[in-house]
């Protein structure tokens, strides 16, 4: 796993992961919530829920982004279970996205 800290005035840097390598948020009932890290190709920032019905994209707030599929019942209840995580996890990717993207326009 790789990583970087990005940062946006002095005092205000962050910590992120990068590439594809992400990390696990929840892992129960068969049903697996990663984080695929920072990516231009992974906006809006989401969570990948898969196992237990087809894979599915959710924002932070733990429904899915726009042309995907419904959670399964199982989805659903692992996502409700960690939506704190979830929602953790996929703001700070937005948060680490959104400085990159200034950090760039910058150049």
């Amino acid at each position: 796993m790789t990583g970087m800290t990005i940062c946006t005035s002095e005092n205000d840097c962050i910590s992120v992961r990068t590439g594809r390598s992400g990390t696990t948020i929840a892992n129960e009932n068969g049903v697996t919530v990663n984080s695929h890290g920072i990516n231009d190709a992974h906006k809006p920032a989401h969570a990948h829920v898969s196992g237990e019905g087809n894979p599915v994209r959710v924002g932070a707030n733990g429904k899915p982004l726009k042309g995907q599929s419904e959670l399964s019942t199982k989805q659903s209840k692992v996502v409700k279970n960690n939506l704190k995580a979830i929602r953790k996890e996929v703001n700070k990717v937005g948060k680490a996205n959104k400085a990159i993207e200034d950090y760039n326009k910058k150049k």
